[in-house]
């Protein structure tokens, strides 16, 4: 959900492409960049790249991200209502 939320808002999204599939999200080096998963010194190189190139910001920044979500984000990421997950987080009484 925060890469769909970032490349929404205009920022440029950089990401590994680990099992939770940012590639289905991210086409690398159009609007953001994924690098190995692990990897430092690739994320090192894209963050450098990024600072060093404002065009490429630029561009990455004024894709339009995905689509809207056609479901709401609790159905897709099986969660709770928003006050259940707040209850559960807080302290039993003393």
């Amino acid at each position: 959900m925060a890469i769909i939320e970032a490349m929404r808002c205009g920022v440029p999204v950089l990401s590994p492409n680990c099992p939770l599939r940012p590639a289905e999200i991210i086409s690398d080096g159009v609007d953001g960049r994924l690098v190995p998963v692990g990897d430092r010194h690739a994320v090192a190189r894209a963050l450098e790249d990024l600072i060093e190139d404002p065009a490429q910001r630029g561009t990455w920044a004024a894709q339009p991200g995905p689509p809207p979500l056609t479901a709401p984000p609790r159905a897709l990421m099986g969660c709770g209502r928003p006050h259940e997950v707040q209850q559960s987080r807080q302290k039993p009484p003393t």
